[in-house]
Parts: structure tokens; sequence; C-alpha cells
């Protein structure tokens, strides 16, 4: 009965985190987004674009484009829906590491109720390591 409201407790307390963590990385991107000049021109261009009833391209890396293998380069017809898949997979990949870390401190706090369980460990995010990002923002 106990490992099994603690258990309950610690899934609440981790979906609440990780949607605080969300808010709080989209609430830091939209302010971001909000002072800064080059993306307001670009979502400018677009909505242009949109109410136009064109579709938006944009060539301001084109040059950048040259210096990729002909494999590489973007086509006008955009990515086909298997290569979108592909995105979507690689984005839903989990990262058992967390996981397996909250796991082992739960179960470190059931099996030694009178010891103190230790602290998870959680990735710091760097510019190396986007996990917190990577896995949270979906705009």
């Amino acid at each position: 009965m106990k490992k099994d409201l603690i258990e309950i407790i610690r899934n609440e307390n981790l979906e609440i985190g990780c949607k605080k963590v969300r808010i709080e990385i989209q609430r830091e991107a939209m302010i971001g987004i909000s002072k800064e000049d080059s993306i307001l021109e670009a979502i400018k261009q677009r909505e242009i674009a949109k109410s136009q009833g064109r579709e938006f391209r944009d060539y301001s890396n084109i040059s950048n484009f040259s210096k990729l293998p002909d494999l590489l380069k973007p086509l006008d017809t955009g990515i086909t829906d298997d290569e979108f898949q592909v995105y979507k997979d690689f984005n839903s990949i989990p990262y058992p590491d967390i996981e397996a870390q909250v796991l082992r401190d739960t179960e470190k706090l059931l099996d030694d109720e009178d010891e103190k369980a230790p602290e998870p460990v959680l990735p710091i995010p760097n510019k190396n390591n986007r996990i917190i990002a990577d896995r949270f923002i979906k705009l």
C-alpha cells in the first residue's frame, strides 16, 4: 500500500515538474523571440505571404546550401512524409537515463525507509546537452 502511494506521488510529481519545466522554457523562449528583430521580421514575412495566399520561402540561407552535397540540399518541394516521420520518431526517443535514475532513487527510498533517499541526478543542459529543451519544447 505504501509503495503504491509513493509510486503514484512520484509519477504525479514527475508529470507536474515536467509541465512546469516545459511552461518555463516556452515562456523564456517567447520572451527571447519577442526581442529578436530577425525573428520578428521572419514572422512578418511569413504572415504577409500567408495573407497573400502564397507559400513562404526563405532564401536567406541559400548561399549555405550551395556548399552541401546534392543529396543533402533541400528541395523546393520540402520534405516527404517519410522524411518528416524520421524527425518525429527522433523527437519521441525517450531518455532512459533520467527515468532509470528516478526509478533507482525511488527504489532506494522504498528499500531503505529509515535512510534518506539521494537527490535525483539530472543532466545540466548546456550548448552540447539540450535534453530538456529537445524533450519538452514543441513549437
